[in-house]
């Protein structure tokens, strides 16, 4: 570990080099925004479930469907850092590491059904969160001394993990919810990035700049565990239930694929994260 440490510092410090000695300079990238999305594997079955808790109420003699809502995960936070080579006044080249977080929290996805027993609220909420790393080419045109547009088009990787959890309770006199399913999957995926900014120069070496980006990343082979049950990949697929008379739509971690005349439209899950972004940030130079 220690000789992988000092190998890093002394390679950092050759390239630190041999880019202030070819004139490259150098600038720190900072930027935050929101993404819109529609991940419809993850929504469908959200949907679907919900649905369901209706059907199962209507259904169950004595039993009451209160409220309830069908929500949908449709926007998540976006955080990136980029550190900038700049090797002509239009061109520049980067490297880049961000941070993507989503969730659909317990509250949004809350159903109330009265039964025999009392008032019992359903939940199913889930979590994305993401790291990727992207190589970026970027084009500039100057308009004037302080303003300037660009465009970016990159590649990489993304790091994804996904959560979604199950669970109920009786609103009295319990106060925690007690989960039937907690599946935790990752993976992670090549991705494609496109962006258009415009950027204000402030005073030497410190610009602002607003930036709308397009993400093209389509999660797949998500692998992972269903919390104390089995291993393996994460399934999409439709479920029959005849007492309901519905297909269900579900994203369930199983060792083998699903199959029978009760599923259908079965693969694995995709996460898909490609969305639109706006973001505000700010570049410094060295």
């Amino acid at each position: 570990m220690k000789r992988a440490v000092r190998y890093s510092v002394i390679l950092g410090t050759i390239l630190l080099t041999w880019i202030y000695s070819h004139g490259v300079e150098l600038s720190f990238k900072i930027s935050g925004g929101l993404s819109l999305l529609s991940p419809n594997d993850l929504n469908l079955t959200l949907s679907d479930w919900a649905e369901r808790q209706k059907r199962t109420a209507e259904h169950q003699p004595n039993w009451n469907f209160t409220s309830g809502k069908t929500p949908e995960l449709k926007q998540a936070f976006d955080f990136e850092g980029e550190i900038i080579f700049s090797f002509h006044p239009r061109l520049a080249a980067s490297l880049g590491i961000g941070f993507f977080y989503g969730e659909v929290n317990p509250e949004n996805t809350e159903q109330l059904i009265q039964k025999v027993l009392g008032e019992f609220s359903q939940i199913q909420p889930r979590k994305i969160s993401a790291t990727p790393l992207t190589l970026s080419l970027y084009y500039f045109l100057p308009l004037s001394n302080k303003l300037r547009i660009y465009a970016r088009g990159g590649s990489g990787i993304i790091w994804t993990k996904y959560i979604e959890r199950e669970g109920s309770k009786r609103n009295e006199p319990d106060r925690n919810y007690s989960y039937s399913i907690v599946q935790n999957v990752s993976t992670n995926s090549p991705i494609l990035s496109g962006s258009l900014g415009i950027q204000f120069k402030a005073e030497s070496g410190f610009s602002f700049f607003v930036e709308c980006s397009a993400l093209r990343a389509r999660v797949k082979n998500l692998q992972g565990q269903v919390e104390g049950g089995e291993n393996g990949t994460m399934y999409y697929f439709e479920e029959y239930d005849p007492d309901l008379d519905f297909w269900q739509a579900k994203n369930r971690i199983l060792s083998e694929k699903p199959s029978g005349e009760y599923f259908r439209s079965v693969r694995e899950t995709i996460l898909d994260l490609s969305g639109i972004s706006l973001k505000l940030g700010i570049i410094i130079g060295f």
